[in-house]
């Protein structure tokens, strides 16, 4: 088994509070987003460590195999595939337990199709699909271990700051 450890890092709380003003253009050649439906832990991992590995994404690859079935399969837990040419690219994760409010969980894009500006369009993509739930806010959390392209493509996609902090987090050690 890896060895983890717990670092002290800078975590962004991000909020959206009201839909763009004019929904995103929805097309990227070679692109299809579809919802996972009926999730295997198995396939979830994969895409959770291929999207996550460089950025130190290992709660979920450490949690025991029926909690992490139950959150994925829960009717909260909606979970959209990105994929390009028909191989995985990335995937967003959005937890609807609270009716006013929807939480990404999780969001990337696997390594080898970044910089081809599928995060921004993944991104604007779920932020569309969200405001069709009419929440009273779309928020998600990031830390400094994150992509360098992850905060421009949150403040570009209309995402504000509203708390930061130092928080513990673990991490490969």
């Amino acid at each position: 088994m890896k060895n983890y450890k717990i670092l002290s890092v800078r975590t962004k709380y991000w909020e959206m509070t009201k839909p763009p003003i004019q929904p995103s253009d929805l097309e990227k050649e070679g692109c299809v987003i579809m919802k996972l439906n009926d999730p295997n832990i198995h396939y979830y991992r994969y895409l959770y460590k291929k999207v996550g590995e460089d950025v130190n994404w290992v709660n979920r690859l450490i949690m025991e195999d029926e909690e992490l079935y139950n959150i994925i399969n829960s009717p909260n837990t909606e979970i959209f595939v990105l994929y390009y040419k028909g191989s995985p690219a990335g995937f967003a994760e959005i937890d609807r337990k609270t009716s006013d409010q929807v939480k990404l969980v999780y969001f990337g894009i696997i390594p080898r199709y970044r910089e081809m500006g599928f995060g921004s369009y993944l991104l604007n993509w779920t932020i569309d699909k969200v405001w069709t739930y009419k929440p009273e806010r779309f928020w998600f959390h990031t830390c400094e271990l994150d992509h360098d392209a992850a905060v421009p493509t949150f403040q570009k996609a209309g995402f504000e700051i509203f708390e930061e902090n130092l928080e513990d987090q673990l991490i490969l050690g």
